[in-house]
Parts: C-alpha cells; sequence; structure tokens
C-alpha cells in the first residue's frame, strides 16, 4: 500500500504543551489580548465575545486576519450577533446634482413606458377589428398586464435604492475572509474547499492547534484537546500555510454584501 502524505506533509515538532478538557483555550485567550504584532485565525465557526477581542486589537493597530466558512455558519444572517459585529452597513447620499437628475429622468421614463403600455391596453380593448379575431384577447390582456408588472417591479427596485438618493455599502470591522464552500464533484477540489481547521498563531511565535472554535464555549464550557506549539519553524511553517490560504484568489470567497443586505435591508 503506498504511502499516503497530506498536502503539506509530515513534521515532528519539539517544544509542544497539550490542554485537556473543559477551559482549554484559557492561553489562547491571553496570548490574543497580549499580542504586539499581529494574529491569524482559522475557525468554522465563530462567537461574538472573542470576536470582540479582535476587534479591540484590529482598532489599536494588530495586524488581524480570519478565515471562516460561509456554509453551516450563519443559518439566520440577520439574526446573528457575530455577523452584526463583523458587518457594518455605510449609507452614502447622492449629493451630485448631474447623477440625481439622470436618476430621476429615468425614473419618469419608466413610469411614461408603464403608463403607455396601460392606455394601449385600453385602446386595444375597445378596437373591432378582425385583428383580434385572430389574436386570443386573454393573451394579449395578459401579455400586457404582466410587461406593467415587471415594469413596475423594477422600477420599484429602481426606487429603492437611488430615489431617497440612498446607497449603501458594506464593511468588516476586522479583515475576514468567508470561504464559500459548495458540494459540487464537478468544482476543481484544490479551490472548492471547507476549513475544518482550527488555528490560531499570535505574532508568529506561538501557534494553537486543536479541536477549539473561536466561540466561548470552545474556549471555556466544551471538552477539547489543543497543543501550544512555541518551535520557531514550526510557526513559521504554519503561518506560511495561513498566508497561502488567505491569499490565494482562486478559493471562493463570499461577498460580504450578501450579509450585509440581510442584515441591515435596504429601505
Amino acid at each position: 500500500m503506498a504511502d499516503k502524505k497530506p498536502e503539506y506533509g509530515w513534521q515532528k515538532i519539539p517544544n509542544v504543551e497539550l490542554f485537556l478538557g473543559k477551559k482549554s483555550g484559557d492561553r489562547i485567550e491571553d496570548k490574543i489580548k497580549g499580542a504586539k504584532k499581529s494574529i491569524k485565525i482559522i475557525s468554522p465557526f465563530l462567537g461574538p465575545v472573542p470576536i470582540n477581542w479582535l476587534i479591540e486589537k484590529h482598532n489599536s493597530g494588530i495586524d488581524v486576519k480570519v478565515i471562516s466558512n460561509d456554509k453551516n455558519i450563519f443559518y439566520k444572517p440577520k439574526d446573528s450577533v457575530v455577523l452584526k459585529e463583523l458587518i457594518k452597513q455605510e449609507i452614502s447620499y447622492i449629493a451630485d446634482k448631474d447623477k440625481s437628475r439622470s436618476l430621476i429622468k429615468e425614473l419618469i421614463l419608466r413610469l411614461f413606458v408603464c403608463a403607455a403600455a396601460y392606455f394601449a391596453l385600453l385602446y386595444v380593448l375597445k378596437l373591432d377589428i378582425a385583428v383580434l379575431n385572430v389574436i386570443n384577447k386573454d393573451v394579449l390582456v395578459y401579455a400586457v398586464i404582466s410587461n406593467i408588472i415587471i415594469i413596475l417591479c423594477l422600477t420599484r427596485k429602481y426606487k429603492s435604492k437611488y430615489a431617497r438618493g440612498r446607497e449603501y455599502s458594506y464593511n468588516t470591522t476586522i479583515p475576514i475572509k468567508f470561504v464559500n464552500y459548495v458540494n459540487d464533484k464537478n468544482k476543481n477540489p484544490d479551490y472548492n474547499v471547507y476549513f475544518h481547521s482550527k488555528l490560531y498563531i499570535i505574532d508568529d511565535e506561538t501557534a494553537y492547534v486543536g479541536s477549539l472554535n473561536f466561540t466561548y464555549y470552545g474556549f471555556n464550557s466544551n471538552v477539547e484537546t489543543c497543543l501550544e506549539i512555541t518551535d520557531k519553524n514550526s510557526v513559521l511553517k504554519l503561518s506560511k500555510f495561513f498566508d497561502s490560504k488567505y491569499n490565494d484568489k482562486y478559493i471562493e470567497t463570499r461577498d460580504i454584501s450578501y450579509y450585509g443586505r440581510q442584515i441591515y435591508g435596504e429601505l
């Protein structure tokens, strides 16, 4: 039987300390709160309490980067406390008069087309010519009404975005990537990946790997396992592994506006 090796190979690591059971994340919490340069984290699940540790460190100038998953993490985005901490909506108002005028003209044109279709329908229904014997009246009526409905829906969507002079954008409170994993065998397995790893790298000096997610329960209540790694070469290798995944442009990630629109809405 041929030897099977993991993607990044095997490595013996000296200077490893093992933590078992509940509160296995205490040491990681202390290291995160005491970070001087950088924090790198991979975790499938995130919790609001530890996320606020990262927001505080990021705001103080620490280089923070996080990789998490899109699937099975936020079942109802609009109710997610974590997402509300991570994603903020910004509203800008259209101040350019020329742009505002062009938007108003476009809205008026849509309404004009809708009105014209309506009056055309009334006119056709009053006609008594041979063509109506060929064309089914019901089909004609439904076709015109459907067209009017489509135009009204487009106008409503347009109005919701521009009529009040508002444009929406979304930003994250920390640098984070949500990997968009799709269960599809036809997708390239090198780029369609599910991140199940729990990895914490602090200041590129200490790393932690284990079973605990970046949540309050993972760090405190659950029975978990965790290894603390301080060997310089091993931590460097883990850091390069993180960077390669974080910067891989071929790994599909979720646009944060997808979550932002569900959390805040666009009125």
